[in-house]
């Protein structure tokens, strides 16, 4: 023998609609619940997922609107579609003047579909698609006959300042981590400002970096 209670509304002891039941099953609280317990929630109508304020649940993936944040496939890889990156690389020699504080250039860029690295000669830049904390390194090849003083710089100021001394096939390198808001401007820099400083070989170089979170 099976037995059917049929219910519209729960209400609370003083009376008030705390729960209500649609026709089609769905179940509206007309209040804050502070707790919810229950083994499994699965999706109503296929292919939807499960929305919790805002944040949709939807085959293995964590999503906000159609935009998949995460995925976590059969084998327990948590994979991440939407990154940002680039690895910039080449480039002509660069023979500044004396006076002269100068961007490297890195011509060609492998890069996520943000585009936030641009290639072009005024530019070799990277801008910030989203704030967060950033690794960055370049290197380049020195003149053999050379000095060089190198730098990162965050719109426009110089940070992570380096020297190289003037070695045969001697390579600049540096590396930086740290935070950027929205916007904010990557680029390596050349100083030339002493005799004797800042030339550097054709192509032989490279500029990457990415978003940590």
């Amino acid at each position: 023998m099976s037995s059917i209670i049929k219910v519209g509304k729960v209400q609370s002891s003083t009376g008030n609609d705390a729960v209500t039941i649609a026709n089609d099953g769905t179940i509206t609280a007309n209040g804050a619940i502070d707790s919810l317990k229950t083994d499994t929630i699965s999706e109503k109508t296929s292919a939807n997922g499960v929305s919790i304020d805002g944040l949709k649940v939807k085959d293995y993936s964590l999503m906000y609107g159609s935009n998949i944040g995460l995925t976590i496939d059969s084998s327990g890889y948590a994979l991440t579609p939407k990154t940002v990156w680039f690895h910039a690389y080449n480039g002509a020699a660069q023979n500044p003047d004396n006076t002269t504080i100068e961007v490297v250039k890195f011509s060609t860029a492998n890069q996520d579909s943000s585009n936030s690295y641009n290639a072009s000669t005024d530019s070799n830049t990277f801008t910030a698609p989203v704030g967060g904390t950033y690794y960055f390194s370049y290197m380049f090849m020195n003149n053999s006959s050379e000095h060089c003083r190198h730098s990162f710089y965050i719109n426009n100021s110089a940070v992570n300042t380096k020297f190289s001394k003037n070695e045969v096939y001697n390579l600049s390198t540096n590396f930086w981590v740290g935070t950027l808001a929205n916007g904010d401007s990557v680029n390596a820099r050349i100083n030339t400002a002493a005799n004797n400083e800042g030339n550097i070989h054709n192509d032989y170089r490279v500029f990457t970096g990415f978003l940590i979170g």
